[in-house]
This record gives structure tokens, sequence and C-alpha cells, in this order.
């Protein structure tokens, strides 16, 4: 979904519902979507294609193709740690699904079909929220992966003793809404020290 950015900073372009989600939004209004035509014909494909298959359209070799993908982008994000778990767990995963796929290409009716589709449905809804990461955004390794190489900037930058880059790898790592408040609590480069010692303005650290 596409927000249009002509409300600002509620939706600031981004691309989840979770921006209108109990606010004052809350009414349709089709100017703020202007593509929710298209992505209903394409959901009402998939909707089409599931009522008149035999078998139900799930693939789980294609579930397997989107983690390799991911582990091989999140892999050099995190060089220190081991993706070997995940790579021997997804081979597995990989076999089993070609299997299924094999078993699922001999049915030819739906007497054959039902208890295998209920299975399907039933395998896909316990099996991704182990896959997904917070919010279905992407394989749950994805998030980890992407916070080690944020945290893993700022502290090049920190080291640098660059503090405009240093913010700024903070506030990805937080997230959205971080920038004002990261950029208050770090103004003018003050540090909290002791307590018995109060506020110190260190100058280690460059725009």
């Amino acid at each position: 979904m596409t927000w249009t950015r002509e409300t600002g900073g509620v939706f600031g372009g981004g691309s989840s519902f979770s921006a209108i989600y109990h606010t004052d939004f809350d009414v349709f209004d089709p100017k703020l979507v202007p593509n929710l035509e298209t992505d209903l014909r394409i959901a009402a494909l998939g909707i089409a294609r599931a009522d008149h298959a035999v078998t139900l359209p799930i693939q789980f070799s294609g579930i397997a193709s989107w983690i390799e993908d991911a582990l091989k982008a999140d892999e050099p994000k995190a060089p220190g740690a081991s993706f070997a778990d995940a790579h021997a767990a997804l081979a597995k995963f990989t076999a089993e699904a070609m299997r299924v796929e094999r078993a699922r290409a001999r049915i030819r009716s739906a007497t054959q079909a039902g208890p295998v589709n209920l299975w399907l449905m039933r395998t896909r809804k316990d099996l991704l929220p182990w896959m997904t990461g917070r919010g279905a955004g992407g394989v749950r390794t994805t998030a980890y992966a992407n916070q080690v190489q944020t945290l893993a900037s700022a502290r090049a930058s920190a080291e640098h003793r660059d503090r405009s880059a240093t913010l700024t790898a903070i506030e990805r790592m937080l997230g959205p809404g971080a920038r004002g408040r990261v950029r208050r609590s770090t103004t003018s480069g003050c540090t909290r020290t002791r307590p018995a010692t109060g506020a110190r303005c260190s100058s280690n650290v460059r725009n």
C-alpha cells in the first residue's frame, strides 16, 4: 500500500496501514490511498485462484526461496554471527517443501485434496509467525541483522568522533519518531557525567 504525502508527518510517505490504525483517519478517504483499487483487484485474483484450485496454491518452496534470499542479504550485515544453523534448517525445510509439492501434484480429485488443503493452511498458519519479523516486514533474522549493522555503524562513527553520523545511526536503530528525542538529548554535544559533578559539555565528537 502506498500512501500520499499530503497528510504530512502522520504518514511521511510510509508503506504501512499502521499509519492510520485507530486514528482520526479511521474514516476511509480514497485520496489517501490512490492505489487501493489496484491492490484490491490483485487480492481478488488471488482469492479466485484459491477458490478454483483443486489444491490450494500454497508453495512452501517459494517461502524457502524467500528465506534463502533474506539470509544472503542478512549474513554480511552481521559478520560476527554464525548462520550455520539457519542454513541447515533451511536446507531441511526446502527438502520437505519439495516432497510436499511432489505429493500434491499427484492429487486429482476434491476428495483427495480436502485433507491436504486443510494441512497446507494449518501448516502455513503455524509456520509463518516463526519466520516473519515484527510487523511481518520480512524474515525474522532481517530486523536483528539490520540492528547489528546499524549499531556497528554508530560505534564506528563514535570512534571517529563524528557526532552527526553517530546520531543518524542511533536514530535509524531506534526507529521512526526517534530523531527529535535523540537530538534533544544530545544538544550541543553535552553529555551527562556523574551526578556529583553535574553536566559537562564535551567537544570530543565533532558535528
